[in-house]
């Protein structure tokens, strides 16, 4: 009977190990998708000058929000505008943000 008792005990640590594990494991792959969503953002920034459209990154990453901020450079900085791409997005009733920039010589449209 007290064998039972412990083997019970044991395995019920064990399904409370193994729970945990896979919340860390869901969390940690909700950020992985912020970072690659941010990430790529940045990346098309910097190859072809406009971000990727939102059609393509909802497809992409259907559970993450991007929010994209723009300010111009200052000081050693000053002429490349410092592009700021924050992802959201819930990993259970956890949130995940992230935040991530990237200063970038953007071409400026001429004006007509």
């Amino acid at each position: 009977m007290i064998a039972l008792g412990i083997l019970g005990t044991i395995m019920i640590i064990m399904a409370l190990g193994l729970k945990t594990y896979g919340n860390f494991n869901h969390y940690q792959y909700a950020r992985q998708q912020c970072i690659a969503a941010g990430q790529a953002q940045l990346d098309s920034l910097s190859a072809i000058g406009k971000p990727i459209s939102e059609k393509e990154s909802t497809r992409l990453w259907p559970k993450v929000q991007i929010r994209m901020e723009q300010s111009d450079g200052t000081g050693q900085w000053q002429g490349l505008t410092l592009i700021k791409v924050k992802t959201s997005t819930k990993s259970y009733h956890r949130d995940v943000n992230i935040e991530m920039g990237r200063y970038i010589a953007l071409k400026k449209e001429k004006q007509k």
